[in-house]
């Protein structure tokens, strides 16, 4: 299986009948006009759909097609009355989905955001199963409009940047290879100054966009000029060091794209001990993406596989990966059945895996496997309740924290109390501390690791209640009442708690 790009929005071919009848005649001109579009002759097409609507002047598809014309012609004005005259036409024999798309297009070139992005999100309900390349378009197209609003209109979607994340990761979902996706979430995370994060989506849309390390030295050299506190230790600037370095250095044989995708995706974030973290559990990580997928990969040693395959499929970098490719027939051999068993380009790969099973007996043993310990814990907070591999997972969990060294995981008199009632609930707290902890280097036990704990206790007690109908609660329904309609209480809830422990 190769990796594939997939390019535009695909153009509607419905029929419509004239008024005299001449379905044929129409269908031909329509067709033409078509051929004429993909030649990028937009006068000569529009031409063509002029004569359709001579004909039959409320022809929607042809009205649609007259205006896509006029909108490569720049004559937008003329291109947006069409749209919003055919809009208003009730009675029609196909979906208003490209005429939204359209109009939204045409607003974002005037400015109008808001009302882009009302077209926008008129044509979702419109989408059809398995359309997924005009899918990925359309959520594309409101992530970008959101994520370059006025400040005036910011005002007016105040939370534009999870709104932003929130559809990005939806045209992400629908083409997991669609790089201005992964370009816009880099972009909103570099807003909040999470630089390491962001650097991993800018690689990873330089890596299908095919045109190379360009805009990730913009990004770097931006960062710079924004007084990137470069000290010693911190993740973000560990990543953003070796990747300004090898800038600087002549590229291997595979390219520079190459020896940045692997410094920042293979292992290069280390931790303390020298054990390799994936880029997934280094930091927090965006759910709806292929961060996990990559993840998954540097584990299985297939990363530097997935690499070379994605660059000879994006864009021909000279015949060093297709030598590569050829003497690793095993490994894309391997890649390709891992990424059919797992489907990822049709739908995401869920959060976390279940490692081997391991009967941890010393911390020393513990250690060398902290980064199952996090895909471990990452898995059971965030599968439902009734799935098959719970109990392998909470086994695991269960053996590694009891002997680990490397996170020190701490109840108080409230817990303890809530977990003798309801022992169902200990493992959820255990793994979303032990996540929290691990990929953040902490061996304390924190404050935000007890409210983590305290989330994914507040996330799970209403479906333990309804699935296995265990006793209502009156402090786990405090709790829960709290995180889904007090955060500031949820947060003093915790401190308060959290000073209580021992």
């Amino acid at each position: 299986m190769k990796i594939k790009r997939l390019f535009g929005l695909l153009l509607a071919s419905i029929g419509a009948v004239s008024a005299y009848g001449q379905v044929s005649d129409l269908e031909k001109l329509k067709q033409e006009g078509r051929d004429l579009i993909h030649m990028e002759k937009y006068h000569e097409a529009l031409t063509k759909f002029n004569e359709v609507l001579n004909v039959s002047p409320n022809e929607q598809e042809a009205m649609y097609e007259k205006a896509f014309c006029l909108s490569k012609l720049k004559a937008n004005r003329e291109a947006k009355e069409i749209l919003e005259e055919s809009i208003k036409i009730k009675d029609r024999p196909y979906s208003l989905l490209h005429e939204y798309n359209l109009l939204g297009n045409l607003y974002s070139d005037e400015g109008r955001q808001l009302e882009a992005i009302e077209c926008y999100e008129k044509a979702i309900p419109l989408l059809e199963p398995g359309s997924n390349v005009i899918a990925a378009k359309l959520y594309h197209n409101i992530s970008n409009e959101l994520f370059g609003l006025s400040a005036e209109n910011r005002e007016k979607r105040k939370d534009w940047d999870m709104e932003a994340l929130n559809y990005a990761g939806m045209a992400i979902k629908h083409l997991p290879i669609h790089s201005n996706a992964y370009y816009i979430v880099g972009n909103i995370l570099s807003t909040k100054k999470a630089y390491y994060q962001a650097l991993s989506f800018y690689v990873i849309s330089a890596l299908f966009s095919g045109k190379g390390t360009v805009d990730i030295e913009d990004d770097l050299a931006t960062w710079q000029s924004m007084g990137l506190v470069l000290e010693c230790g911190d993740e973000t600037v560990m990543a953003f060091n070796i990747v300004n370095e090898l800038m600087q250095k002549k590229p291997s044989e595979y390219g520079k794209l190459y020896d940045v995708f692997s410094a920042v995706f293979s292992g290069a974030m280390k931790h303390s001990n020298e054990t390799p973290l994936p880029v997934a559990y280094s930091g927090d990580t965006w759910e709806q993406s292929l961060l996990p997928f990559l993840a998954e990969l540097s584990r299985k040693g297939l990363l530097e596989c997935f690499c070379h395959l994605a660059m000879v499929n994006s864009r021909k970098y000279g015949m060093a990966n297709e030598k590569w490719l050829e003497k690793n027939d095993d490994k894309c051999k391997e890649l390709n059945k891992y990424i059919n068993d797992t489907k990822i380009f049709d739908d995401n790969l869920d959060m976390g895996f279940i490692p081997e099973p391991f009967d941890f007996k010393t911390a020393e043993e513990a250690h060398k496997h902290i980064t199952d310990a996090m895909g471990c814990c990452r898995y059971y907070v965030s599968h439902f309740l009734n799935d098959p591999k719970m109990e392998e997972a909470k086994k695991y969990i269960t053996s590694w924290s009891a002997v680990s060294s490397d996170v020190k995981i701490k109840t108080g008199p409230t817990e303890e109390k809530i977990f003798s009632r309801h022992p169902e609930l200990q493992t959820f707290y255990n793994a979303a501390c032990i996540s929290y902890a691990l990929s953040r280097k902490e061996s304390e036990f924190s404050t935000k690791a007890y409210s983590c704990g305290l989330y994914v206790i507040a996330w799970a007690y209403p479906l333990l209640k309804k699935e296995k109908n265990i006793a209502t609660d009156d402090e786990l329904e405090r709790l829960c009442e709290l995180y889904n309609n007090d955060k500031e209480g949820f947060e003093k809830y915790a401190e308060e708690n959290y000073s209580r422990i021992r």
